[in-house]
């Protein structure tokens, strides 16, 4: 058993200077994209744990808590954020089983009532997510800074996860990482149009 601890990003980053930060696990499933209330929800369960989330350095998170895990002497460090619908746990791989205490930790624990509001600039939208009486909602409003191409490629992605499964649309998102290839994609397969 593990005592986590929500620290400061200042002393998160001077205590875990030279730890690795790769993807431990996610906390809704693998590579399956959460839906906005499930993500409200999993921040409830954060801030029940660790109290109001800390910015995040990374314009694509939409927030993220620098947590410590000790047991034994041992203390491992961890990055729980949100990046592009995935809550997800960071840390080094000799911590994996750290994080698994943690995701199973954050699961089981009820959500605490709260509202944040953040902004998802990679999908021009200013988000607010809220828990209130445990129930979990999320509202977006646009920023209104996207150009044409982006709006076409946001079309592209949608109409992906209207017409594949869930399975085969994270897929898909995770094989088409460039605006090129998804428009090359798009070009080749007019069943989608």
């Amino acid at each position: 058993m593990y005592k986590f601890t929500h620290i400061e990003p200042e002393q998160f980053h001077a205590e875990s200077r030279g730890v690795g930060m790769d993807v431990l696990c996610r906390i809704c499933d693998e590579d399956v994209l959460c839906t906005e209330e499930e993500c409200a929800e999993y921040l409830g369960r954060l801030w029940a744990l660790f109290g109001e989330p800390d910015d995040p350095e990374g314009y694509e998170d939409f927030y993220s808590y620098a947590v410590t895990a000790e047991s034994d002497g041992e203390k491992h460090y961890f990055l729980a954020a949100q990046y592009c619908g995935m809550p997800t746990i960071y840390g080094a791989p000799e911590s994996a089983d750290a994080a698994k205490e943690l995701v199973e930790l954050i699961r089981n624990t009820p959500p605490a009532d709260y509202e944040w509001k953040g902004e998802y600039t990679d999908y021009d939208v200013e988000m607010t997510y809220r828990v209130k009486g445990g129930i979990a909602s999320a509202e977006d409003q646009p920023l209104g800074f996207w150009d044409e191409e982006t709006e076409i490629l946001n079309h592209i992605i949608d109409r992906v996860f209207d017409v594949m499964s869930a399975d085969d649309a994270n897929a898909w998102v995770n094989r088409y990482t460039t605006p090129e290839e998804m428009l090359d994609y798009w070009n080749s397969h007019p069943e989608l149009h």
